[in-house]
């Protein structure tokens, strides 16, 4: 297995990357930036980066989708409400 360069360090493309002609749905959430940095990583690896917007209701054409996770920062302290307060 090869081991993936970090974010910003310079790399040279495979001759024949493993996701080429792959479009790949990037989910974006408001207040996050991981979504560019998944996108960079989809088109390093040879695909296409479709954005998508986390409200979408249509995936589109797309082959596979990554959700980025959100970082430590961009949570908010409140509970998520749970399923029985939607009754």
């Amino acid at each position: 297995m090869t081991e993936l360069p970090l974010i910003g360090e310079a790399i040279a493309v495979a001759a024949e990357p493993r996701l080429a002609g792959a479009r790949i749905g990037v989910v974006t959430f408001p207040g996050t930036l991981d979504d560019r940095d998944a996108a960079r990583a989809v088109r390093l690896a040879g695909g296409t980066a479709v954005g998508l917007w986390h409200a979408d209701t249509e995936l589109g054409d797309v082959d596979a989708v990554v959700i980025p996770a959100a970082s430590p920062t961009a949570t908010t302290s409140a509970p998520a409400p749970s399923p029985a307060s939607h009754r």
